[in-house]
């Protein structure tokens, strides 16, 4: 018995399998840099060392799975409010306690945070900058994932 278009199945299936991860790939991307922007933007802004300090590293892990990582880079000493400390103690410092330290008036908003604010009227610019980035695009990510793969599957007439 032979199986008539057979060929032309494994030919799209090796499209897709071939397709789909670059089209996840570059959904990622793009869903790491709308992340990396959003928490820049949720972030308090004193001298803008720690907005600066937010950035995007790309790398592959385990059986060369691209991964994507949104991180506070800083080593270098800053002044903090009270003390010299590392951009990664300060982000530490702003991203999990900045809300209650300006609720308990220990810390005021500073002036370039205050006009950022202002610039940004409905944002919460405060305490867990990076963790409301990332909660608030993952389920578009998914959206988005889920579009992507099935749109390759579409394009080459198996859906």
């Amino acid at each position: 018995m032979k199986v008539s278009g057979f060929p032309k199945v494994k030919a799209a299936l090796r499209n897709i399998a071939d397709r789909v991860p670059k089209n996840a790939a570059r959904t990622m991307r793009r869903s790491a840099e709308i992340i990396l922007e959003e928490a820049k933007l949720n972030t308090p802004r004193d001298w803008g060392s720690l907005e600066e300090a937010i950035k995007m590293r790309e790398g592959r892990g385990p059986r060369g799975r691209l991964e994507i990582d949104i991180y506070v880079d800083g080593a270098q000493p800053v002044l903090g409010r009270y003390s010299l400390v590392t951009v990664d103690q300060y982000a530490w410092i702003i991203h999990e306690n900045y809300d209650h330290l300006v609720e308990s008036k220990t810390w005021k908003p500073g002036k370039e945070t205050v006009k950022k604010m202002l610039q940004n009227p409905g944002r919460h610019i405060g305490s867990f900058f990076l963790t409301r980035a990332v909660d608030e695009e993952r389920p578009r990510l998914m959206k988005k994932m889920i579009q992507a793969v099935a749109g390759v599957i579409q394009e080459e007439g198996m859906a």
